[in-house]
């Protein structure tokens, strides 16, 4: 009898141990390396009208939500491709956007150091501090969290309380705010991997920390991933990648060229070799009968786009075909991609600029192709034969979790089961022992 209560005890704690394994497998992976989801939806500074909507569109402003603090304040802020730190507004900051008061907070430190003057970067004053700050859908908090508080923003960014800022490339010490690279320091994501994912025409998820096979295997296939290096060679300093060959119509009009990503662009840069195909080929008639139009965008690059009246037969446009010899793959735009219709109007959606001679893919390109980012790796790619067959969204982890915890209620099942019938086993016997009667055999 007591061999068997020791058994069963030692079962017990067989099983015990195998249920803290499992449930120390799940954390690790679910905490340390995880696939961050965080949702986003693009925003307007005006509301759209005929007269302002190049102006407007001009800006793909993607808005996510995340929060600081202790207890937690929820801030508006924007992603930014090439832009590199991390900032919050301070109270100081005089505009009418919602701002981080640090005494409300009892995990805030600062650090009292001031930022560094840099060229082109949207936070123009503001130091450096820590704080708690909790992303995604999963709600994953990061304590000492390092961002610039900022007292002084460019009028680009004054929209928003702050941005994330996914570039390539940072200098000094701003270095410490970006924001794969803590996530990854602090053992939140394995890889400082990257992707937009529209959901509709206007929102969709950022999926930060793993590539997207791992992310939705139904719907991205491991086999169809197509990846090359970013930048020209030996300048790997931003999101952008080599065109080996332009075509129009199916005539070469450009030889390597590298074209720069833009998240935060809402439109395409043109070249001018492409613009003067163009014109010769398709805008031309239309601009001396004045049915197209070139308008002045009165932006700080001087850009201009054409807008058409509705009789023009966009249909007829010829495709704009980029040719990436490594991948071995051609990104090809037709009149769908490149003609948005407003009202009674077509608008062109390259945009050309008198001085500069450089193409720059904006909204256009990201929503129609679906490109990844590895910062590691200094890669980037896409799954051109994706399956459309099924959208499911989930982690893998998702998986990991269901299977531990079917096991573990199989297992406190079969403790149920094992107990009522050694019970049902012991009653038994002791019935027949009370109950048996001894008769003597005659032959």
């Amino acid at each position: 009898m007591i061999e068997k209560i020791l058994n069963k005890n030692n079962l017990l704690k067989k099983i015990m141990k195998i249920q803290k394994i499992v449930l120390i497998f799940i954390f690790i992976n679910k905490y340390i390396y995880s696939i961050i989801t965080i949702p986003f939806k693009r925003i307007f500074k005006d509301k759209i009208t005929q007269k302002n909507i190049m102006k407007v569109l001009l800006y793909n402003d993607l808005q996510i939500t995340i929060e600081i603090g202790s207890p937690p304040q929820s801030f508006p802020i924007l992603i930014k491709l090439q832009q590199s730190p991390t900032f919050i507004m301070s109270t100081n900051y005089t505009g009418n956007i919602k701002k981080f008061n640090p005494n409300s907070s009892s995990t805030f430190i600062s650090t009292k150091k001031q930022i560094e003057k840099y060229q082109q970067l949207h936070c123009l004053d503001g130091y450096y501090v820590k704080d708690s700050i909790i992303i995604g859908n999963e709600k994953l908090k990061i304590d000492n969290f390092e961002f610039i508080l900022a007292n002084k923003i460019s009028t680009e960014s004054s929209i928003l309380s702050g941005e994330i800022g996914l570039i390539l490339y940072a200098q000094g010490i701003i270095q410490n705010t970006k924001f794969l690279y803590q996530l990854k320091s602090k053992k939140i994501i394995e890889k400082e991997v990257f992707s937009l994912e529209y959901t509709k025409e206007n929102e969709g998820n950022l999926i930060i920390g793993d590539y997207l096979h791992n992310y939705n295997n139904k719907k991205f296939k491991e086999e169809n991933l197509l990846f090359a290096s970013v930048g020209l060679p030996k300048e790997i300093t931003q999101w952008s990648f080599v065109i080996d060959k332009v075509y129009s119509d199916g005539i070469l009009i450009e030889n390597y060229t590298n074209v720069k990503l833009n998240y935060e662009f809402g439109f395409i840069d043109g070249s001018k070799d492409y613009y003067e195909k163009v014109y010769k080929k398709f805008f031309g008639d239309y601009l001396n009968k004045n049915i197209c139009r070139e308008v002045q965008l009165n932006d700080s690059l001087s850009r201009y786009f054409i807008e058409c009246d509705d009789m023009i037969e966009y249909k007829n446009f010829p495709e704009l075909i980029f040719r990436n010899d490594f991948l071995k793959y051609n990104f090809t735009f037709t009149y769908k991609d490149l003609f948005m219709k407003y009202e009674n109007k077509y608008y062109f959606l390259i945009l050309f600029k008198w001085y500069i001679d450089k193409w720059n893919f904006g909204y256009p390109f990201f929503k129609k192709y679906q490109i990844f980012f590895d910062s590691d790796k200094k890669i980037f790619g896409l799954y051109p034969n994706k399956s459309n067959s099924n959208n499911w969204n989930f982690s893998p982890w998702i998986l990991v979790f269901v299977f531990a915890l079917l096991f573990i209620i199989t297992l406190i099942i079969l403790l149920i089961f094992i107990k009522y019938f050694k019970q049902k086993r012991k009653i038994r016997a002791n019935e027949l022992e009370d109950n048996f009667e001894y008769l003597p055999q005659y032959d």
